[in-house]
């Protein structure tokens, strides 16, 4: 996947809070993004880390040691709490929606063909 953030949070519809200088927002936006992932321990260097809420574990506690593996992006549903420090951040209101919103927005960009099998047997 090669979407900038920038495309990312068109996609999504989500509220980009920018950590950076001001002058650099602009560079940040272009900034490639080269995959998704919902593991923390899958992220890497220009990955997006996509935080989501389980029966066990809540993503959220993982946002900030994302961006120590490279992560350029963190897409969340909440604020962080006042012992949290995450960088850059999207915030969102469904972090499981706007993953399905990512993977439409990309699937738009490509120029190939969608093939659908149907039926129970032989598959």
């Amino acid at each position: 996947m090669n979407l900038t953030i920038g495309q990312i949070v068109e996609a999504t519809g989500g509220r980009l809070v920018y950590r950076g200088p001001e002058s650099g927002l602009q560079e940040f936006l272009e900034r490639q993004a080269d995959s998704v992932v919902l593991d923390s321990r899958q992220v890497r260097s220009g990955g997006v880390f996509v935080a989501t809420v389980g029966e066990r574990v809540d993503g959220h506690s993982f946002a900030e040691s994302v961006y120590e593996k490279g992560a350029v992006l963190a897409i969340v549903q909440r604020e962080p709490q006042e012992d949290e420090h995450w960088d850059s951040y999207l915030l969102v209101e469904n972090t499981l929606q706007a993953l399905k919103d990512i993977a439409e927005y990309y699937r738009k960009t490509l120029r190939i063909p969608i093939v659908g099998i149907t039926g129970s047997v032989g598959k």
